[in-house]
């Protein structure tokens, strides 16, 4: 997952897939006129590793997310609102044809076992939408004299301030109007254009099968002064 390096503010923002990486895309395109095609110039640069030691002068900000949360906003947008013929060319869409499943509870259950490698071979973990957070935000140097750890949710007010920048990334449009639990329908009966909220997708037996996927993810949260907790069911 490239890092994004502002030099003349000297600020590193580190992030991973659906926490925040597109809004910082769109950030930097408009702000120094580079993306993951025009890859660097004196204003900043993408970079795919880091060793923060070099960056002493250097404001870190690294965003975390809910890893609940995370999890919903990658299938809904990788599972279910992307075109099938789009998907079958990309990671995700081979994994589909390796492993099929009709619904997000079917989903989870094959994601579990591929964590414990039931799988017989690499599945969805590999992939930066579903992997843990913690391979691209976990630094080896956690003594840097400036690093900040911030929840995806306080990025739009530091951008704002940093740079009168307040366009959103991929987000997902929320139906108010679905109250039923979601996580037993098809991936083919939604509307691709409005997701049902995130709790809809969780019950019990679900969230106790995240907490075990992700529980690097959760345990490093918790390190840095972030305790998320299950969806209520």
């Amino acid at each position: 997952m490239p890092i994004l390096i502002d030099h003349c503010k000297k600020i590193i923002f580190i992030t991973s897939a659906k926490v925040g990486y597109s809004t910082l895309d769109a950030l930097f395109y408009k702000e120094y006129n580079i993306n993951r095609k025009i890859r660097s110039n004196k204003k900043a640069s993408y970079v795919k590793k880091i060793n923060v030691d070099d960056y002493t002068d250097h404001k870190i900000i690294v965003i975390i997310r809910n890893p609940y949360d995370r999890l919903i906003s990658s299938f809904t947008n990788w599972m279910i609102r992307i075109p099938s013929h789009k998907m079958i060319r990309h990671q995700n869409g081979v994994a589909f044809k390796k492993h099929p499943y009709k619904t997000f509870y079917e989903f989870v259950k094959l994601l579990l076992k591929d964590k414990n490698k039931e799988l017989g071979g690499k599945w969805m973990l590999t992939n930066w939408h579903f992997s843990p957070q913690v391979n691209y935000v976990k630094l080896k140097n956690n003594n840097h004299p400036n690093i900040r750890y911030i929840d995806i949710k306080e990025l739009s007010p530091i951008l704002i301030k940093l740079y009168n920048f307040n366009k959103k990334g991929n987000v997902t449009v929320k139906n108010p109007n679905i109250t039923e639990k979601v996580y037993n329908t098809n991936i083919n009966d939604f509307d691709k254009q409005m997701m049902p909220n995130y709790h809809l997708f969780y019950n019990r037996h679900i969230a106790n099968m995240v907490t075990e996927i992700y529980k690097e993810d959760l345990e490093f949260a918790k390190s840095k002064g972030f305790n998320y907790k299950p969806p209520k069911c």
